[in-house]
């Protein structure tokens, strides 16, 4: 556990950004990475990412509460984070710095297709 009670705060600040940070960059990932036909789809899945991460808390809260603040939350960004590595940079992104080659690759990539 946490060696003082300043730790703990520490830490859960650091989560909290960190939650902040993915809750708006995890959907502009998803309109700017999927194709449009499915783009609703994942916009509308994600969300139910937090309630699913809370229930799993509560199934474990028969255990230590560092677990449920702070080990399932970790365990469950482990998928996202693997999923992260594999992601190319953003088309538009490429696109904007005038790496057209590099965009045309990263739509590849994606499945996406590039309009004239």
């Amino acid at each position: 556990g946490a060696p003082s009670f300043a730790t703990f705060l520490l830490a859960r600040a650091l989560l909290g950004i960190c939650a902040g940070f993915f809750t708006v960059a995890i959907p502009t990932m998803i309109t700017e990475g999927c194709p449009p036909r499915i783009v609703n789809t994942f916009l509308s899945i994600y969300p139910c990412g937090w309630p699913l991460g809370a229930l799993a808390c509560i199934a474990v809260s028969s255990s230590p509460w560092r677990y449920a603040l702070g080990g399932i939350p970790f365990l469950l960004c482990l998928p996202l984070a693997a999923c992260l590595l594999w992601l190319p940079e953003s088309p538009q992104f490429l696109l904007t710095k005038g790496w057209h080659r590099e965009a045309a690759i990263a739509t590849d990539r994606l499945g996406l297709r590039i309009s004239s």
